[in-house]
């Protein structure tokens, strides 16, 4: 016995009506009429219902709006402002609200057009989750006083007396016009000069045929590459226009890579002495090897020879290299002639004087030379008797300048003086030198572009010989130096003459050479597209900055403006209508007043102008529809939102009282025929799912698994995954009912240890437990809320006032959902034996897969799924439903994606474990 302990019997009565039955019993009151509503007959198959529910909606608007003509309130992007423009025009709706975009922000602006409009909303949420996140919204946006939302509480009769006897004294704020408008003329002012900047970024010049938008795109691209190209050379404008065409490009980028395999850019002098030799063909290689061959086979060295011994016969200084031998044989051939015409004693002493003596008083004057006759005479006298008889002098004053000038090659050759002497077979000498010189000269052309120059001819002896001597050795650098230079003659023809050198410079490889003339040519490009346009060119990064963020700071005052004239119009509509019937509303505020209101209908039935006008927008779930409002179709604008998991005929009730019906979901994760069906029948607008921080390979999971052409996968700034697979070692008996072993102690117990170190370390992240066991996520809050009240310090990360507050939720109920990081928690565990029994509750059944997908779709950030199994452990035989595969298919990726500590069974370790469990 425990002392002071009393048990007392207390029998507790109470009626409870069934919410089918509810739903029945107004479906009876509608009979007669059911068939006349347009949806209803085209959801039943009426084929002329179905053409006049579907029509065409008009064309989104183009480009910016004027901000007197936004619709709405909160910032909407052109996607939601199209969804307001139909609406406007009185069409039944389906918007298609994939995971990602801003369900609560386009129904909140939904809402509030229509109340503008003086039309009265009926909200009907799938969850009580999405009621909640709406009126927050509302309030964040400052029209929360249109709202009547009905929670299904015990005390919402009170609740709802209150909230309209408030609407009844609700006065319009003041609205500082002048403000508004300075505000818009500012922001078109900004929006005007940002959209001259980004057209100006977006139009296409030419002969780039390019923008400069697409410049900088590909600038970016370039430099985002690992290796990056990272030449500097700017190509010459005429270049670049030859180079406009993308294929043109394209080929002499295969040049590059071409030349760049031949060793273009990698081979340096010091390696060959044939580098950069002017030779193209193979022909001309093998042609100039054959005149070295000859050189140095006995031509070179002949030549050498004869040097010695005309030096040895004449007196003459040995010639030291080809060209002073050349100037030798020229003036011993001059001196051939001279002799041929004038007796040996012509070289005895200059013959300058006679030179004067024969020339013309006009040459003399020009170069000061005085002579008198008499001297002339006899100078000319001495000249004419040293011609050898027999051969007549035409022009004697130009044979003598002749014997001069070969007299003085002479003297400067032969030291020792004396009369020239010839050496024997002149001719033969001059032959061989003809030969050799021929050589010589095709050679010296072939090296001229080489770094040592072609000058042979000038070389002394024995080092022109040796240089042959080490071209002939390297003649394996002529296998490729032909190809080389043709393709590098081709692109200097082609203006890349800088950028060759840069590329020889850094020694580029083959595969960035292509990337390197993208470079060049796309700088040049964009430094081009700036020159031509100075506004481009004048903003700078600083100005442009400033430029985007006063638009941004305008932008944020013009959309603060938009809730005030919206509120202040709907409660005008109010006062209005409550003063055209003062008698209907005094009697309305007794009413109120007094606390007299049992029942909204019939309130609505007997005062059907006034209350709808009090609260435009009355929020309610499906099943209370019916206590609310009277079975007419008195209701302007029904909204259906988050009913992806609800029954067509739970949301009857609602449709039948709509003249307009407006439905906000995603069929691609609709477990449920709502949605299904009526995106069937009704035209249709999509919302653009906004970019999240989400792990990106999540994103794209979804891509494959239904969302292709609807999200697209954000890279973020770090690496780090942010989906993981943690599998515990989860086993018990099956249940007798369902036949699955159904939450494990180990699963919940870990769950709930994620849970709290998600608390700990990441306060600032909203958190939401899903599981597919209902029975699994009900010992989950209880294990989660028996350590939150052992652990006070806990409390304010689940506060249920939270703006997205913790929440552990079954699949059915995760309509709506949005969290940044979700655990989703499986709840089914293995026998004792350790085999998996492949029955998964819901996911095995019809619409697991949407259910599956809608939760994977809750999470904002983060996903770690829990599981007593991996996919090694599933039999691809036995997953029959498609649920079952998906599920299989979220194991593998994120196991994939993040670490997967192993069970342990009964009969020891499956796996090696790789460390610790964790959530992130």
């Amino acid at each position: 016995m425990l002392e002071g302990f009393q048990l007392r019997e207390r029998l507790l009565v109470g009626t409870f009506v069934h919410p089918g039955q509810v739903l029945v019993e107004d479906l009876d009151q509608y009979a007669a009429s059911l068939d006349q509503h347009e949806v209803v007959a085209a959801l039943a198959g009426d084929a002329a219902a179905r053409s006049a529910v579907d029509r065409p909606v008009q064309a989104p608007v183009v480009g910016d709006r004027h901000p007197d003509a936004e619709r709405g309130v909160g910032d909407l992007d052109p996607a939601q402002q199209h969804v307001l423009d139909v609406l406007a025009t009185g069409t039944h709706l389906f918007i298609d609200a994939p995971a990602g975009c801003d369900v609560r922000g386009t129904v909140a602006a939904v809402v509030a057009d229509a109340a503008v409009a003086g039309r009265s909303v009926l909200y009907v949420p799938g969850h009580r989750r999405a009621a909640t996140a709406l009126a927050a919204r509302m309030r964040d946006l400052g029209v929360d006083d249109l709202l009547l939302d009905v929670a299904p509480e015990p005390g919402w009769r009170t609740a709802t007396t209150r909230r309209l006897l408030s609407g009844m004294n609700l006065k319009p704020e003041p609205v500082d016009a002048e403000a508004v408008a300075a505000v818009r003329r500012d922001l078109l002012v900004h929006r005007d000069r940002l959209r001259g900047y980004v057209s100006a970024l977006h139009e296409i010049r030419e002969p780039w045929n390019a923008s400069p938008y697409d410049a900088l795109q590909s600038l970016a691209r370039l430099a985002s590459a690992r290796p990056a190209p990272r030449t500097t050379v700017r190509l010459a404008p005429g270049t670049a226009r030859d180079l406009a065409p993308a294929h043109r490009r394209t080929e002499l980028a295969a040049d590059l890579v071409r030349a760049a395999r031949l060793g273009a850019f990698t081979l340096r002098p010091s390696e060959t002495p044939w580098f950069d030799a002017d030779l193209v063909t193979s022909g001309a290689a093998q042609d100039t090897l054959a005149r070295i061959e000859r050189l140095l086979g006995g031509g070179l060295a002949s030549v050498v020879e004869r040097v010695r011994e005309v030096a040895a016969s004449t007196g003459l200084t040995p010639a030291a290299s080809v060209a002073e031998w050349g100037l030798q044989l020229r003036m011993l051939s001059g001196i051939r002639g001279a002799l041929d015409v004038f007796q040996p004693v012509i070289f005895e002493r200059t013959a300058a004087d006679l030179v004067a003596a024969t020339a013309s008083r006009a040459w003399r004057a020009e170069r000061g030379i005085t002579m008198s006759r008499l001297h002339r005479r006899r100078l000319r006298r001495q000249a004419k008797d040293m011609v050898r008889p027999g051969r007549p002098v035409a022009d004697l004053h130009g044979a003598l300048v002749q014997v001069q000038e070969q007299r003085e090659i002479w003297q400067a050759h032969c030291p020792a003086g004396g009369w020239p002497r010839l050496p024997d077979g002149l001719a033969d000498i001059e032959d061989e030198y003809a030969v050799v010189r021929d050589d010589l000269e095709h050679v010296a052309r072939v090296l001229a572009t080489t770094p040592t120059g072609g000058a042979l001819l000038t070389m002394p002896f024995v080092d022109l010989a040796d240089r042959l001597r080490r071209l002939l050795v390297d003649r394996r650098a002529l296998e490729t130096l032909p190809e080389r230079t043709a393709v590098v003659r081709h692109l200097r023809e082609a203006g890349l003459d800088a950028l060759l050198q840069d590329l020889a410079h850094r020694r580029v490889q083959p595969g960035l050479v292509g990337p390197e003339l993208e470079l060049a040519w796309w700088s040049t490009v964009f430094d081009e597209l700036l020159r031509s346009d100075r506004a481009l060119a004048g903003y700078d990064g600083a100005a442009l900055t400033e430029l985007a963020s006063e638009f941004r700071r305008l932008d944020g005052a013009h959309v603060a403006t938009l809730s005030a004239p919206v509120r202040s119009r709907v409660i005008r509509l109010m006062t209005e209508t409550l003063g055209a019937d003062r008698e209907q509303a005094h009697a309305l505020f007794v009413e109120l007043a007094e606390e007299r209101l049992t029942s909204l209908r019939e309130t609505t039935e007997r005062y059907p102008d006034l209350v709808p006008r009090l609260r435009p927008v009355l929020a309610a779930s499906p099943m209370l529809v019916p206590q609310l409002l009277p079975p007419t179709r008195t209701v302007d604008v029904v909204v259906l939102d988050a009913v992806q998991h609800l029954p067509l005929e739970v949301a009857l009730a609602a449709i039948a009282r709509a003249r307009q019906v407006v439905v906000v979901g995603d069929p691609r994760c609709a477990s449920g025929t709502a949605v299904r069906e009526l995106a069937d029948v009704l035209p249709r607008v999509g919302l653009r799912a906004a970019a999240t921080r989400r792990d990106p390979y999540l994103t794209a999971f979804l891509v494959d698994h239904g969302y292709a052409g609807v999200l697209e996968a954000t890279p973020l700034p770090h690496a780090t995954p942010l989906v993981h697979l943690d599998v515990v070692a989860g086993s018990g008996m099956p249940d007798p009912v369902t036949g699955a072993v159904e939450s494990t102690r180990a699963e919940v117990e870990h769950v709930v240890e994620l849970v709290i170190t998600h608390a700990l370390t990441r306060p600032e992240e909203s958190l939401a437990v899903v599981s597919p066991s209902a029975v699994h996520a009900a010992r989950i809050r209880e294990a989660v809320l028996a350590e939150v009240r052992a652990n006070p310090a806990l409390a304010p990360f689940f506060d249920a006032h939270r703006p997205e507050p913790f929440v552990v939720t079954e699949l059915a109920g995760v309509a709506g959902l949005r969290r940044e990081a979700v655990i989703l928690s499986l709840g089914y565990g293995r026998t004792p034996h350790g085999r998996v029994l492949h029955r998964f509750g819901p996911l095995s059944g019809p619409g697991g897969e949407a259910m599956l997908l809608d939760a994977l779709g809750a999470t904002r950030h983060r996903l770690a799924v829990v599981s007593c199994f991996a996919v090694d452990d599933l039999d691809p035989e036995r997953l029959r439903g498609s649920g079952s595969r998906l599920l299989g298919d979220l194991l593998a990726f994120a196991a994939e994606r993040g670490p997967q500590p192993a069970p342990t069974s009964p009969g020891g370790p499956r796996r090696p474990s790789p460390g610790p469990v964790t959530a992130s």
